[in-house]
């Protein structure tokens, strides 16, 4: 009796969880700042949707990136661009591919936790993933990360059915969207990779070399437009901003692998479902039946692959993998509300203690994201813009894209950072005048962040008065200064 209240009252617990955290998810919509990776990536589908290609106004004259960018997020960018043909020119009409794929993501947890465990779980690992701050906040901004998770999870879900039921149509799906999940972010070819391991285990070898040729086979549409742009491509792939050049080296995989744990341990953003997902691998480990050894070993593959390719040990990447990570957790979650002398173990003891604490950070990072930085950023931008007549060069940061990227030729601020880089000039004050000036800039726009990135003081309206530049007006964050008709050098 006793066992059976503390079941009832842990659904309605869950069932709670799950409802608030959906409506903390919806507040959270609304007013969320646009982050440099959103301008880069939105003005990317912008040209895609404009042209038929990408480009970039914002990377004046640095790599080609101003008649053609190579190198992008294929498939989010293709889709980015449906939805501007669809929706018009907006972020949020960006931000819907994400908040669509985070939907065909938790409806393929929910078939496959329909099928293979049961709707506890699927509910539980729902508020797990809604719990973790990278997906809280990801899963609304236009960031490939998910669209490349649902692929790959979808893969791994075929290929699983497949392994269980040997039916051979969904081996054949299962390598077509781990390709997908690639197209949408390089990094998911890891899905590709733990497929193809997994295979090997069971020592299926025919299928095995199906699996890898279909899957490389819808990758390759990667390289399509590098056809007749060998040079160019080749130029983007080793000095721009994907870096991918940084592993062309024998050691590199080893050496990434070895700095895995500077993702998986980075931050309390992140520390609380690694933590929990391997206690459960650990405690559950010998006792898992074979069919959960395929997520064990597949889940795994992803985690040693993700960091043998990856030099960059940025927490969101791993967003790919935690679909899996959750599915491992609330199957102990569920194990433990079923079974509460589970918790005289150790191991469970310590998960319990690390559960609660990843709550905690998860409730905390909702409410501080919906109480703090929300605005009508568009609405900011276009105040701002009513200081410059319209068709004027700028320098701004990458955001005011949104909506005044039709209005303006537009160079972005962190851009002007990574073209000084790159001449070998450091990012200061007076060389980001310099350079303003050296293109043309009749005015240029500085928010709170990049006044930090330049050293200058808030409140400080002269910290940008270079290379006859003048301080015009403020508006909310910005600053907005003018230019006059000086000719100045640099600081080398």
């Amino acid at each position: 009796m006793m066992n059976e209240a503390v079941i009832k009252f842990s659904r309605a617990i869950i069932w709670s969880l799950l409802i608030f955290q959906l409506i903390l998810f919806i507040f959270n919509i609304p007013g969320l700042k646009v982050s440099i990776d959103e301008a880069w990536i939105g003005e990317q589908a912008y040209a895609f949707a404009d042209h038929g290609y990408v480009k970039s106004e914002m990377f004046d004259d640095f790599l080609g990136y101003d008649e053609r960018i190579l190198i992008y997020h294929k498939a989010f960018i293709w889709a980015g661009a449906v939805s501007i043909k669809l929706f018009g020119h907006s972020v949020y009409s960006l931000r819907i591919v994400s908040i669509l794929f985070g939907i065909i993501l938790a409806g393929l947890l929910y078939l496959f936790c329909r099928k293979y465990y049961n709707i506890t779980i699927f509910k539980i690992a729902l508020v797990i993933l809604l719990l973790c701050p990278l997906i809280f906040r990801d899963s609304i901004t236009y960031r490939p990360e998910i669209m490349a998770a649902s692929f790959g999870f979808a893969s791994f879900f075929c290929l699983y059915k497949f392994l269980l039921d040997e039916n051979k149509i969904f081996l054949i799906l299962s390598a077509i969207l781990a390709g997908f999940s690639a197209l949408a972010h390089l990094n998911g070819i890891i899905f590709i990779g733990a497929g193809a391991l997994l295979l090997l285990f069971e020592k299926k070898w025919i299928w095995f070399a199906v699996f890898s040729v279909m899957a490389s086979a819808v990758t390759s549409l990667y390289l399509n437009e590098a056809v007749g742009n060998w040079e160019l491509f080749g130029l983007q792939l080793q000095q721009g901003q994907s870096n991918l050049s940084d592993n062309f080296h024998w050691y590199m995989p080893v050496k990434n692998l070895l700095n895995e744990h500077k993702r998986l341990f980075r931050k309390p953003e992140i520390i609380g479902i690694t933590s929990l997902f391997l206690l459960a691998a650990w405690y559950r480990f010998r006792n898992f039946p074979k069919e959960r050894k395929y997520l064990l070993l597949y889940t795994f593959s992803l985690i040693i692959l993700m960091g043998m390719i990856n030099h960059n040990k940025t927490t969101k990447y791993a967003i790919l993998m935690f679909p899996l990570f959750a599915l491992m957790i609330s199957e102990n979650i569920f194990l433990l509300i079923n079974d509460p002398p589970r918790l005289k173990s150790l191991t469970q003891k310590l998960f319990a203690v690390i559960l609660v604490f990843t709550f905690a950070v998860g409730l905390h990072f909702s409410f501080n994201s919906i109480l703090f930085g929300k605005e009508d950023w568009t609405e900011r931008h276009m105040t701002v813009a009513s200081h410059i007549p319209h068709g004027s060069t700028i320098l701004a940061p990458m955001s005011f894209m949104y909506d005044e990227i039709y209005n303006y030729n537009i160079i972005g601020m962190i851009p002007s950072k990574h073209i000084l880089d790159h001449e070998g000039k450091a990012f200061t004050a007076e060389n980001v005048c310099w350079f303003a000036q050296q293109n043309k800039c009749e005015y240029m726009v500085i928010d709170h962040e990049r006044r930090l990135m330049l050293g200058c003081v808030d409140g400080d309206t002269t910290c940008l008065e270079h290379s006859d530049y003048e301080y015009l007006i403020s508006e909310f964050e910005f600053d907005i200064y003018k230019r006059g008709h000086s000719e100045k050098g640099p600081d080398q």
